[in-house]
């Protein structure tokens, strides 16, 4: 059998651990906290030896590093975005918009041209993987009838992956179907 026992708090005691805990806060940030006291008190020192002018003029290109910053990261999304679109638009998955995305246009559109090729070569792949092995459906010696009698019997059935592979085979014995 085991008994509960509340523990009440005195002051003392909550002063003496919510100081442990200030001190073991400072502890832990306290490098941080010298390392920021110590750039800032170096740039106010730098600050303090220049005249009003060089802190016009430091002023100002602070600011114009801070603008060109943020507009790098609007460039960023805006060329994100894009990206996307044109994925969508070549019928390819916009989750590989990040990985696509580059720092000027120029060089987007050069991994999406690559990526969209490689792309068609891997699924071109995969799908002749699927088929590979099989023989013909008819299983007599394939001729342009032959070839025309799968085609329509593939599309009669709604296969649209035997469909796409009669096409190819026949294409590449230069049929036309």
């Amino acid at each position: 059998m085991s008994t509960q026992v509340d523990k009440t708090y005195s002051a003392a005691d909550i002063d003496r651990a919510v100081s442990k805990a200030i001190r073991t806060f400072e502890a832990n940030q306290g490098d941080k906290f010298k390392e920021l006291m110590a750039a800032e008190k170096a740039e106010a020192a730098r600050l303090a030896k220049m005249t009003e002018q060089q802190r016009a003029a430091d002023e100002i290109t602070k600011q114009t590093d801070a603008l060109a910053q943020r507009e790098k990261a609007l460039n960023t999304r805006e060329m994100f975005t894009e990206t996307q679109k044109q994925l969508v638009a070549e019928a390819l998955p916009p989750e590989f918009a990040s990985f696509l995305t580059a720092e000027s246009a120029e060089q987007t559109t050069a991994n999406l041209t690559t990526f969209k090729a490689k792309f068609a070569e891997a699924v071109a792949a995969a799908v002749d993987g699927r088929f590979k092995g099989k023989p013909p459906a008819s299983g007599g010696s394939p001729g342009s009838t032959s070839w025309q009698q799968q085609f329509a019997d593939a599309k009669a059935k709604g296969n649209t992956l035997g469909v796409i592979r009669i096409k190819r085979q026949a294409a590449a014995e230069g049929i036309q179907l």
